[in-house]
């Protein structure tokens, strides 16, 4: 039994670290490539700095220096925050006038800039792309601009209100499997020995993935629509078993507080089961 339990550990383990691995760049908004949407091609971009401080409604300048074929500089509207700020310019054409390299496919240009009139923490996003509207190959530069004082908790509402978002449910519903599957395959090794750690490990991963679906509910993401143009039996799926997961597990909790050990047992598998499911079609999803 002993060798089992080692046996499903390894499994489980490697397959969720392999798929984490795999997925490490699963949905952000935004990437080195745009969302993997626009290739890279040749082109590059570079400022003369990455972190900006300055004051509310204060013009700053910053100088951009790109290159590639048939090259513009855009800090694109609608990107990242690049709505708050006011751009003098926001899109550079090769040898335009405000170009100060005379040669082709490279662009040196200082953008002049007002900061937003509330004080925390932005990034504007600027891309060095073709000169064509569908697809174009494109790189991309983002910098931070700290408005006036910010506070540490200003830092981790930024955070929070970032890519980190895309990701969120990858980082809570993987650490919630992983605990449950450790939890589970010490029971089977020796059950007595176990209880405790086991009912500690389940519970905190019950507890992760009802916040995963309390964020999923109150951040904004919009569950219903966000994959519609994917596979809905995938989606569905995917909502209908961490649900269900979710339902089991509370009563697996409740049978194992009553020391239930056979009811305990059929709603923990069922959770484990249910969860292993969610966060497959949850990874078919991405892909």
């Amino acid at each position: 039994m002993k060798k089992a339990a080692y046996v499903m550990f390894i499994f489980f383990f490697t397959i969720l670290l392999i798929l984490f691995m795999a997925s490490g760049n699963s949905t952000p908004s935004k990437g080195d490539n745009c969302n993997s949407c626009h290739d890279e091609g040749d082109y590059e971009i570079s400022a003369d700095q990455d972190t900006i401080n300055t004051q509310a409604s204060t013009e700053f300048t910053i100088k951009i220096t790109a290159s590639g074929n048939d090259l513009i500089v855009e800090a694109r509207s609608g990107a990242e925050d690049n709505d708050e700020f006011e751009f003098n310019e926001d899109k550079i054409e090769d040898n335009d006038g405000n170009d100060d390299d005379d040669d082709n496919d490279a662009i040196e240009t200082e953008m002049k800039i007002t900061s937003p009139n509330e004080e925390g923490e932005y990034t504007i996003l600027i891309i060095a792309r073709e000169d064509k509207e569908d697809k174009p190959d494109m790189t991309t530069l983002e910098i931070t601009v700290i408005v006036g004082e910010v506070n540490p908790l200003d830092l981790v509402i930024s955070f929070l209100s970032s890519d980190f978002i895309d990701h969120l449910g990858v980082y809570l519903g993987g650490l919630a499997l992983m605990l449950l599957t450790i939890s589970t395959i010490l029971v089977v090794i020796k059950e007595n020995k176990f209880a405790k750690t086991h009912g500690y490990l389940a519970g905190t991963s019950w507890i992760l993935t009802l916040i995963n679906v309390l964020a999923l509910l109150t951040l904004g993401i919009d569950i219903w629509t966000r994959w519609e143009d994917l596979f809905l039996v995938f989606h569905y799926s995917h909502i209908f078993l961490g649900g269900l997961g979710l339902v089991t597990g509370f009563f697996s909790m409740l049978f194992g507080i009553a020391a239930e050990r056979k009811y305990a047992k059929i709603t923990g598998y069922l959770t484990l089961l249910c969860w292993w499911g969610a966060f497959f079609t949850g990874y078919l999803l991405i892909y």
